[in-house]
């Protein structure tokens, strides 16, 4: 088990929630001024039926932080004391843990998911596209109902199959008053309305061909709040549904705290794209918040850095730990790089002689180039012992490829041995120890 914050951390933690509690809340309610539509209206109209079907769907998207905020709160209430004064045993005090992470999976996938839905509407963002979402989400769930209805106890609603007509008959006059079907990024298969939808159903776009969509339009802010491949972004499902085969071995306190950060930080994610949706940044929170957010230029070092190309084939790198010679580069249709290698010593994996690492999985340890000049500089006798350098040298007039690998392994191997000497206790002043 990890330790608990020391009194230092679980102070900035408190400040970070604070800050956070003024972002769900402050901020929203600042944002929700500008909407042009009250509570009453909200809860007891059809979002279809409302003058101001973005304003609707916005009005949702603030619910979503605040929720969030409300759940921030007393996580940090929680982990700041999570025993009470009182002594748990190990097995509970994981079980603890453990439902605040599953708690924070859950929140943070709901933000994930509206946040992407929401930069998706970026692109159709009119009026009559909010509309035909709205409606379309009505017809799916009366088919979906009449579906039930039918296989589970052999019968239809009359009044179901009436709303499902009025419902069309809707969607139709959107079509028919300036709306794209093709534009419908919301469906699996853009397109008009079928005649056939009553009896078979459609389908909405998935997760997956959402995150896909938003790569190139989300801001650098955005994508590292969202995560950086599909994968990252929604694979706390883990979390949500049951899983028997998890055994919790690689549970720790700390993703606890972590998981605030995450849920706080798609908060901040959203209440900035609403602000651009409605093109506001009132006084206050929201323009404190915007200007920290438009002067934070760590999310777009980060995209760049997984986009640059920060070795060449043929340099030496550490891959996770290991030695490896790049053998070979790769872009992704999105511009992210990637690297094969080929392992110098002993692998992970002994059967496993090359693997392939995203850009930020590796590290340059030794360029070719430099290698070169330090076989080069070898023949004079200067850098290494002599046995190692009179082994390499004669490699050099039969393999010199072979020779520069040698070097790598060497500089390693020094590399690794001065490490160790830094580390030892022998090393350390009293003060140190």
């Amino acid at each position: 088990m990890s330790k608990y914050p020391t009194e230092q951390e679980l102070d900035d933690s408190k400040k970070f929630t604070e800050f956070l509690s003024k972002v769900a809340f402050r901020a929203t309610n600042d944002l929700r001024k500008h909407l042009k539509i009250d509570e009453l209206n909200f809860r007891f109209a059809a979002p279809f039926s409302q003058n101001k079907s973005k304003d609707v769907y916005l009005y949702r998207v603030l619910d979503e932080v605040q929720k969030a905020g409300v759940s921030i709160q007393l996580w940090q209430e929680y982990l700041s004391d999570p025993k009470g004064g009182e002594k748990v045993e190990e097995q509970l005090e994981r079980v603890l843990f453990e439902s605040i992470i599953d708690d924070q999976s859950f929140r943070a996938r709901k933000l994930v998911e509206t946040l992407v839905e929401l930069i998706c509407f970026s692109q159709t963002d009119e009026e009559i596209y909010y509309r035909d979402f709205f409606l379309l989400r009505d017809l799916h769930e009366s088919i979906q109902a009449q579906e039930d209805r039918k296989e589970f106890y052999a019968f239809e609603s009359s009044n179901t199959n009436y709303s499902i007509e009025i419902t069309s008959e809707a969607i139709r006059q959107l079509e028919q008053n300036g709306l794209d079907p093709k534009r419908r990024w919301y469906l699996q298969k853009p397109e008009a309305l079928n005649s056939t939808w009553a009896k078979n159903g459609f389908r909405f776009s998935s997760f997956r061909t959402r995150y896909k969509k938003i790569v190139s339009l989300c801001l650098p802010s955005e994508f590292t709040a969202i995560g950086k491949s599909y994968i990252h972004a929604y694979g706390m499902s883990k979390d949500i549904h049951f899983t028997a085969d998890d055994n919790s071995h690689n549970f720790e306190k700390a993703e606890a705290w972590r998981g605030i950060s995450r849920v706080g930080l798609l908060c901040v994610a959203l209440v900035v794209r609403c602000q651009i949706s409605l093109n506001i940044v009132p006084e206050g929170i929201n323009k404190h918040l915007r200007e920290m957010h438009d002067s934070n230029t760590v999310p777009q070092s980060l995209i760049d850095e997984s986009k640059a190309e920060k070795v060449m084939t043929g340099d030496f790198v550490w891959a996770w730990g290991d030695l490896a010679e790049v053998v070979e580069s790769k872009t992704s249709t999105y511009g992210f790089r990637s690297y094969n290698i080929r392992y110098l010593n002993t692998p992970p994996i002994s059967s496993i002689k090359e693997d392939s690492f995203a850009s930020g999985q590796i590290k340059l340890f030794l360029t070719r180039k430099r290698a070169e000049g330090i076989l080069d500089r070898m023949l004079s006798g200067l850098d290494f012992p002599e046995a190692e350098r009179a082994h390499i040298i004669s490699l050099i007039p039969k393999n010199r490829d072979e020779a520069l690998k040698d070097v790598a392994k060497s500089a390693w191997k020094a590399h690794a041995a001065i490490k160790a000497a830094k580390n030892s206790p022998q090393a350390k002043t009293p003060s140190e120890s």
